[in-house]
């Protein structure tokens, strides 16, 4: 994990969308805009303080992430970094306490074709707006696998030309900052969504759940498809505490 300040980010981003294109499987790549964690690795001026990072997880040999990781320390070196050798359960468990047991959430997000110019700029001017220590902006970097399987290959929203998944996620400690960053959410959604492939996203980063947003999610084939399978496996919508898809009607 490479650490930058907030007035870093626009290169840092600028900097990622040309990295990323040509990393291998073997990998994966993380953005987020965050508060830098208490941490023995984070020097304790920087610790609680607003930072962008970019991490970049190899599943090969030391060796070889370093040959990963080479051009970010060349071209966009981070004012601190955490690069060491850890276990696939600790990879899972790092942003455990940005949501601890309790606390008060919302979250809306996009997907992003790219990091475009504009999408950027958004993204740079929305989050140091945000109150709560907790609240983050994980941003998820696809490609591989994903993009190669076919839009209609399983049931999972988005198209699968999609680079980026921006979640802009408030997490509070009480309902005064909720109110504060739950109002941030959605006037960064509202201008970012300007720059994104539609108003569809990953329906778990959905608190609403629109319908508008839940088929514009799947696509209008993928949604039609579960819709029939619905009829046939829940015909009176018994499951609809979530991001529903009501069963087709026999006509259909």
């Amino acid at each position: 994990m490479f650490f930058y300040a907030p007035e870093q980010g626009a290169d840092l981003f600028h900097f990622a969308r040309e990295f990323v294109r040509d990393l291998p499987d073997e990998c994966g790549v993380f953005l987020a805009g965050l508060n830098a964690p208490p941490e023995p690795f984070v020097p304790e001026e920087h610790q609680h303080a607003p930072v962008f990072v970019l991490a970049v997880v190899g599943l090969g040999s030391e060796a070889a992430h370093a040959q990963l990781v080479a051009p970010v320390r060349e071209s966009m070196p981070g004012f601190f970094e955490l690069v060491t050798p850890i276990p696939y359960t600790a990879l899972q468990q790092m942003f455990d306490p940005a949501a601890p047991w309790g606390i008060l959430a919302y979250e809306k997000a996009v997907y992003l074709d790219d990091l475009s110019d504009e999408a950027i700029d958004v993204i740079v001017r929305h989050q140091p707006r945000k109150a709560s220590p907790l609240s983050f902006l994980p941003i998820f970097v696809l490609g591989g696998a994903y993009s190669r399987a076919g839009d209609n290959a399983s049931a999972f929203g988005g198209s699968r030309d999609i680079k980026d998944v921006v979640n802009i996620s408030a997490a509070c400690a009480t309902p005064e900052l909720l109110e504060a960053d739950r109002a941030w959410v959605r006037a960064f959604w509202s201008d970012l969504v300007q720059h994104a492939s539609g108003v569809g996203s990953y329906v778990n980063f959905m608190s609403e759940y629109d319908e508008n947003r839940v088929r514009a999610a799947y696509g209008v084939e993928k949604y039609e498809r579960l819709a029939r399978i619905k009829a046939d496996y829940d015909p009176n919508n018994v499951f609809h505490h979530d991001a529903n898809i009501p069963p087709a009607s026999p006509a259909t």
